[in-house]
């Protein structure tokens, strides 16, 4: 493969990664909020700021690999490359401030424990949110298999954790309509206590690209 078709390639999967990303958060966010303000979940609650959150990083991604992509310049005379991996130290920090609170959260649903309505809307949200998620990590492994992107990667284990995430919610939910309410915030501190575990466990430090 050529210099500019491997430039060109690395363009198209790295927008259509970040672009889906930045969509697939939008819409789990929207289908979140609605099933929280319907069914007062603490556990729903979470997952969406956890979405938003997702978001925030999502569009970094968007914006910080297209600066990326830019050819060099005077100021820049090796590229704007280096840029993305900033991207990938904003992963790991929105990582650890999406695992604090989940923490802080997770501590006061333990304190005050209680049933939730709708629980059904709240599952069925959640499975979407699955389902959604599914989609947009099969396409950013392809998409780090063609790039080796490392702010593709940063995010795809953001959604990986999320993906664990959303599967622990659901079962959390299960759990607390059928009367166990505190189960969601321990289910929480654990997810929490995976999210802090995995980013560090990343296979690449951004500090040293």
């Amino acid at each position: 493969m050529t210099a500019s078709a491997h430039r060109q390639q690395y363009q198209f999967w790295t927008r259509l990664a970040s672009s889906a990303a930045v969509i697939a958060a939008l819409c789990m966010i929207t289908i979140k909020a609605i099933a929280w303000y319907m069914s007062d979940s603490a556990a729903m609650l979470a997952s969406l700021t956890d979405s938003v959150f997702d978001v925030a990083a999502s569009i970094i991604n968007f914006f910080v690999l297209r600066y990326a992509l830019l050819p060099a310049d005077d100021d820049h005379r090796f590229g704007h490359g280096k840029a993305e991996s900033l991207a990938g130290l904003a992963q790991a920090a929105f990582i650890m401030g999406s695992a604090m609170l989940l923490i802080l959260h997770s501590i006061d649903r333990l304190k005050h424990p209680q049933p939730i309505d709708n629980g059904e809307l709240a599952v069925y949200a959640t499975i979407a949110s699955v389902v959604i998620t599914l989609a947009l990590v099969a396409l950013q492994i392809v998409a780090v298999q063609r790039t080796n992107s490392v702010a593709i990667k940063a995010d795809s284990m953001h959604y990986r954790s999320d993906l664990l995430m959303n599967l622990a919610i659901l079962l959390s939910l299960w759990l607390t309509m059928q009367g166990y309410y505190s189960v969601d915030g321990w289910f929480a501190i654990g997810i929490a206590l995976y999210l802090i575990w995995g980013q560090k466990t990343l296979r690449w430090n951004p500090l040293l690209r």
